[in-house]
């Protein structure tokens, strides 16, 4: 929970700061951009599936039958019973069913649809060169409602939309269709799809953008700005939900405050920006000491910090301590307004105890302050270890009956 998450929402903040004209985001990024994608554009693809679905059932009931030997163009006609109606059911499928929508949504859904713009354009051609202009409208206006409903991205729509114009046109001058009307139709379709591969670009563009700074925000609403370290209210709420996991699972909670020794005094006489930078400094080290997912360290307010251990042993914790003091002291930060040392030093009160039935995860708090207390009462720069004593702890309102 500590340095690697951390570095990992670094990610959204370097983003931002470099730019993603081309609409990709690094690999690990990306997977997770298209994942809150596809959950944002879920209601509107099966809204518009459902519409079409209701669409084609209503004309098949409404409309009157083809007057005997009508002529059919006998492809087009197998390209819809074999072709349109399998790929429209398959995508259909894809997109009801959750489990393959999250899977398949992003690489089967421009293959379909562009299997099905071809079969459409084909048939759309045939008719135009028959003297029914009106398809074309009817195809240029379903094929943009594609691009916007279907949930496309850039790349996609740009993809899909260069197939659908060059089979149309290419279909168009097979079909013998007049010169006029296939530079006339030629230049709206064009102008269409290029409309609509910009609008996506713009759209998309504002997404990926908008994705970044939640992400980016909701990590500067987590974390204390100075240290970088996780802050007060993301400890406690932690602490509050490893008390009942920890209830939950059987297994003991180490805590551990930190502070520092004469901090008051080193500010008065090094100034506020050199206390910053010794602040700083213990925050990294106490990043670094954070190694287990479950564990954490956070910044609990001016010169007082904390560390977490899940699941550990006393012994664990007893050395994780230590090991933090001696960090401190091996960082040789000059103290010469101290009574404790020559250099910077910390007070450390570790506490190690198993959740349970008439506790709160705010008297295993409290156990902790008393070791630190502890601690400092006995000379500072020093580790005090309680694990005793934590049933007749009954300051403040801890103890619950």
């Amino acid at each position: 929970m500590s340095s690697e998450k951390n570095e990992h929402f670094k990610v959204y903040e370097q983003t931002l700061e470099g730019g993603f004209r081309s609409l990709r985001f690094s690999p690990a990024l990306e997977i997770e951009f298209r994942q809150d994608y596809l959950a944002l554009i879920r209601g509107r693809v099966v809204s518009c599936l459902i519409a079409v679905i209701v669409l084609m059932a209503w004309v098949m009931v409404t409309r009157e039958p083809k007057p005997a030997g009508s002529a059919i163009d006998p492809i087009a006609a197998q390209l819809l019973t074999w072709g349109m109606r399998p790929l429209s059911l398959i995508l259909m499928v894809i997109a009801l069913v959750p489990l393959l929508y999250r899977r398949l949504w992003v690489t089967a859904a421009p293959l379909l649809l562009g299997g099905m713009a071809i079969i459409g354009s084909y048939s759309a051609a045939q008719k135009v060169a028959s003297g029914n202009t009106d398809v074309f409208i009817a195809m240029v206006c379903g094929y943009l409602g594609m691009y916007m409903l279907a949930g496309l991205m850039f790349w996609q729509v740009l993809a899909v939309g260069t197939i659908t114009t060059v089979a149309y046109l290419f279909f168009l001058q097979a079909a013998g269709a007049p010169a006029e009307a296939i530079g006339f139709e030629a230049f709206i379709i064009c102008a269409m799809t290029g409309l609509a591969i910009i609008f996506i670009y713009n759209l998309e563009h504002t997404l990926r953008r908008s994705f970044l700074q939640q992400h980016a925000l909701e990590h500067l609403s987590n974390v204390d700005a100075l240290t970088g370290l996780k802050n007060r209210r993301v400890f406690e709420e932690s602490l509050e939900m490893l008390w009942k996991q920890g209830m939950r699972d059987k297994q003991p909670i180490g805590m551990i405050l930190i502070d520092v020794d004469h901090f008051k005094n080193y500010n008065d006489l090094y100034g506020h920006a050199a206390g910053d930078r010794c602040l700083k400094t213990i925050g990294g080290l106490l990043r670094g000491a954070v190694k287990r997912p479950l564990d954490m360290a956070a910044r609990l307010g001016g010169e007082e910090f904390a560390l977490l251990c899940y699941g550990s042993t006393r012994k664990h914790v007893s050395a994780l301590a230590e090991s933090v003091r001696r960090a401190v002291v091996d960082a040789n930060i000059p103290h010469a307004a101290s009574s404790a040392a020559e250099q910077v030093t910390v007070s450390v009160g570790a506490v190690f105890v198993q959740p349970g039935i008439g506790r709160s995860s705010q008297s295993l708090y409290q156990f902790a302050d008393e070791a630190l207390y502890a601690a400092k009462s006995n000379g500072r720069n020093r580790v005090e270890v309680l694990d005793d004593g934590y049933s007749n702890i009954v300051t403040g309102a801890f103890k619950v009956n």
